[in-house]
């Protein structure tokens, strides 16, 4: 799409839903690549408020904030997107090596790690529930979801957890007795 047509898009689907992140990172991106800096930083700030793992958007917004003077946001920016992009190389990896290793519980519980970084809960639990699946007495798993369900405020099924890691590996005993 030409930019005037890619605004217009973007602008249009913000009408019908301002809180979908993709369209406000999409016409922040096209503001930039038309040098409006400015104007582009509103719907960039908007796209990783809405969605902080949104990693291009990210690294638009440092180079926005840097080509309108404001360096330490810029470089602030800037340091999320590398992360992200660390991240995101790292869960390609492990999701590309599930393709051809699919029973290697530590490939699972990898990516738990990532997604519970990320934030991302949800996925965390699913990618640390398949890893028991593959190897029921992988400890960390267990250690990690009781430490998920905890930070979701389920206590109960964060004991079940965490009790199951210490039978597994009484190593645990002392930082959960």
């Amino acid at each position: 799409l030409q930019a005037p047509a890619a605004l217009a898009a973007y602008q249009r689907c913000l009408a019908l839903d301002s809180t979908y992140a993709p369209a406000a990172a999409g016409l922040g991106a096209v503001l930039f690549r038309e040098k409006r800096y400015a104007e582009a930083l509103v719907p960039l700030e908007k796209a990783v408020r809405l969605n902080p793992l949104l990693t291009k958007a990210f690294f638009n917004l440092g180079n926005a904030y840097l080509r309108t003077g404001q360096q330490e946001q810029g470089q602030r920016a800037l340091q999320v997107s590398a992360r992200l992009e660390k991240q995101d190389t790292r869960i390609d990896e492990l999701q590309y090596g599930l393709l051809s290793y699919t029973d290697q519980a530590e490939l699972y519980f990898d990516l738990g790690v990532l997604y519970g970084q990320r934030g991302e809960l949800g996925k965390a639990r699913i990618k640390y529930e398949q890893a028991i699946a593959r190897d029921s007495t992988m400890a960390p798993a267990f250690l990690n979801l009781g430490n998920l369900y905890l930070r979701t405020r389920h206590p109960d099924q964060a004991l079940a957890f965490f009790q199951r890691a210490v039978r597994l590996d009484s190593g645990y005993a002392l930082a959960y007795g």
